[in-house]
């Protein structure tokens, strides 16, 4: 359309002849598109350029998956999942996890499966749900590149909203458990399959001077005792009372350490140590 209202045009292809071109450039380049309105400002006021720019960064980072140098990425990441709407949630999941990925939770489970990424989302959906308002805090986030995991320390506070005054706040680990595209080292003489996702399928893939993407192949949620227990206890009554057992567990090991120190004798001073040899086999002799 735009070609045949400037086939007759008296000016260039990129100027505006009248206020009614200009409109309907405004209407059908601005308007009926929502991932254009971030260039408003910019359009109509010459003004902010920087964070259209910035919300561009950020969804090409979206698109792209987690590179190399994006564990600092995992606060935004998490933010996306617990706080953002429902499409930015849903294509989170889709872009970091693979198809195949498995979560695991004190509550739930899925799986891994072919599919199983669906399920994740649903998690994340109805977890959102249940508590629109998620005040999260992420304490530390370790990578172990070694063995492709990711350590992610979470505070938070869950809320559910049919519950009056309900609120469990929690900390928790989530271990993360990566796979790398394209996995490492790289084969030249092999050509690169069309899915990344096949990263974990044992394809072999062609060299490349592209920086590895890294994608979330399984989530576990690590709960203590005591934090799960806050989930049903609004008034700290089973944490109470499991802080007692705690301290009397203690107790039973300080009391079992001193009336069985004879094994400890017997085990540095004639087995020698952490060795195959067991207490009976030293008596035996």
């Amino acid at each position: 359309m735009t070609s045949y209202l400037k086939s007759r045009a008296p000016t260039g292809a990129f100027d505006f002849f009248t206020y009614s071109e200009l409109i309907y450039w405004v209407i059908f380049c601005v308007a009926i598109n929502p991932f254009r309105w971030k260039w408003a400002p910019f359009v109509f006021l010459g003004i902010g350029s920087a964070l259209p720019k910035d919300i561009v960064y950020r969804e090409d980072q979206i698109r792209n998956g987690l590179d190399d140098s994006s564990v600092s990425e995992i606060p935004r990441i998490i933010r996306l999942l617990t706080q953002s709407q429902p499409s930015t949630q849903r294509a989170t999941v889709e872009t970091y996890f693979t198809p195949s990925a498995s979560f695991t939770h004190p509550f739930c489970r899925t799986g891994s499966f072919e599919g199983s990424r669906w399920l994740i989302w649903c998690i994340y959906r109805w977890y959102k749900i249940l508590s629109p308002r998620i005040d999260f805090d992420i304490g530390g986030v370790a990578f172990d590149e070694k063995n492709l995991t990711l350590y992610v320390n979470i505070h938070q506070v869950f809320r559910i909203w049919v519950i009056p005054f309900y609120n469990a706040p929690v900390s928790f680990v989530t271990v993360l458990k990566l796979v790398r595209y394209p996995p490492l080292p790289p084969q030249p003489s092999y050509s690169t399959p069309i899915n990344p996702n096949d990263a974990q399928n044992g394809t072999i893939y062609k060299a490349s001077s592209e920086k590895p993407l890294f994608y979330i192949q399984s989530q576990k949620d690590l709960y203590q005792v005591n934090e799960f227990f806050k989930f049903f206890s609004q008034f700290g009554i089973l944490s109470g009372l499991l802080l007692l057992w705690q301290f009397l567990s203690t107790a039973i090991c300080v009391v079992g350490a001193l009336v069985f120190w004879p094994v400890s004798w017997v085990e540095q001073n004639v087995i020698g140590g952490n060795k195959e040899r067991s207490i009976g086999d030293a008596v035996i002799g």
